[in-house]
């Protein structure tokens, strides 16, 4: 069957990725002028957050060259980039994230303004993950060997935010990825984890606390094969970034809510 999850999509308007672009660039034209999106061929180092790496990326269609290996979401987008300077190739890391989303990895929901972002990081050496919020903060962690980080941060539905998360061990950079624009969560009420389903290739249900996991699990059972529930409205997303195979399938009955998270 199709999968779900109750997440928060990038945002649709194009809107500027730093203080420095404001009102006069929010076109396509503006935003590659002030370096403050990706361009399409390599052309120049973006900076998608004031005071980090610049980057310079192709988009993900025809040859990109072989450099050109780590990924970044912009505005749903997939791109292939270069790691900045300087480059540790003599060593295997790997770095992903999916998110962000509403849903709490515990049985006590976010709270109004959080989102969660899960890292997983894989490295053989002592290297620095760093994660960039985009609003000035950031969050870092000396890591070895394969780690999984669910990380909270609260964010306004004001203004529209950056994810930037790099890793890099005393030789320089192994892994860079970032997923953005995208807004705070918008108001409602927020999904806990409730139990392991092992339906399709398996995943997470959560449900809001006008229900009980007990009713949510006989619930999301009662789901046909279209992803359809009596009662209650259904919708199916992916979860970012946008390569990213993790599905979602939310199904509503105001203040009810239940939540299927896709395995990655």
């Amino acid at each position: 069957m199709k999968h779900l999850v109750f997440f928060v999509a990038a945002a649709s308007l194009l809107v500027t990725l730093t203080a420095a672009c404001g009102s006069t660039h929010r076109t396509a034209a503006g935003c590659h002028v002030s370096r403050t999106c990706p361009s399409t061929n390599g052309s120049y180092a973006w900076r998608p957050l004031q005071g980090a790496s610049a980057l310079v990326c192709f988009t993900a269609s025809g040859d990109v060259p072989r450099a050109f290996d780590h990924f970044v979401d912009y505005r749903g987008r997939f791109y292939d980039c270069k790691l900045p300077a300087p480059v540790d190739r003599r060593t295997q890391a790997g770095l992903d994230f999916f998110g962000p989303t509403t849903i709490a990895e515990g049985s006590v929901p976010l709270k109004p303004h959080q989102l969660r972002i899960t890292v997983d990081v894989s490295t053989r050496r002592p290297a620095l993950l760093k994660v960039e919020y985009g609003d000035g903060t950031s969050w870092q962690r000396t890591v070895r060997g394969d780690r999984t980080f669910n990380l909270v941060h609260s964010y306004a539905r004001t203004r529209s935010s950056y994810f930037l998360a790099s890793l890099r061990d005393k030789v320089g950079y192994l892994g860079i990825t970032g997923e953005g624009p995208f807004r705070g969560p918008p108001p409602g009420p927020r999904p806990r984890y409730c139990a392991y389903e092992a339906t399709g290739k398996g995943g997470r249900l959560s449900a809001t606390t006008s229900l009980t996991c007990s009713e949510a699990q006989r619930l999301f059972a009662a789901l046909s094969p279209r992803g359809t529930l009596r009662g209650y409205r259904c919708r199916e997303r992916g979860l970012p970034p946008s390569w990213s195979d993790t599905g979602v399938i939310t199904c509503t009955s105001s203040p009810r809510t239940f939540v299927f998270t896709s395995n990655a």
